[in-house]
């Protein structure tokens, strides 16, 4: 894992690409996706696409199954809960989302904000660079 931050760029290229299709057709061989998978490998990251109103998974990353051993195509929200640490899984039973993650589904259901909309903004704060 490289000790460097690096330049997000990449995940606004990716909003920017695929917004427009509501994530539905994501291209694992597009140049795009083959960049951002090229950044997270090298920070140990992956990527999970999911349809939050719907709780349905859209795409994984290959790097899932560098991470976590769990194949992109086979990959689902679920395996979220199913890797907590087993002193956090009581914790979490039942609970999909976090009190600040449901404020954010609010506000995007109510079309007061939009996923991409709030990425620029922690842009803008200098949260992500």
């Amino acid at each position: 894992m490289k000790n460097s931050p690096y330049n997000y760029s990449i995940f606004f290229d990716f909003i920017e690409s695929y917004l427009p299709s509501g994530f539905q057709e994501i291209n694992a061989e597009d140049p795009i996706m083959q960049q951002l998978e090229k950044v997270m490998k090298e920070h140990d990251q992956f990527l999970s696409v999911i349809h939050v109103d719907q709780i349905k998974h859209l795409y994984t990353s290959r790097g899932s199954k560098r991470m976590l051993g769990i194949d992109p195509t086979l990959f689902n929200g679920a395996h979220f809960l199913k890797v907590t640490h087993p002193d956090e899984q009581l914790l979490n039973m039942g609970q999909l989302y976090s009190k600040r993650e449901f404020e954010i589904i609010k506000l995007i259901e109510s079309g007061k904000a939009h996923i991409s909309e709030l990425i620029y903004e922690l842009k803008e704060q200098g949260i992500l660079s």
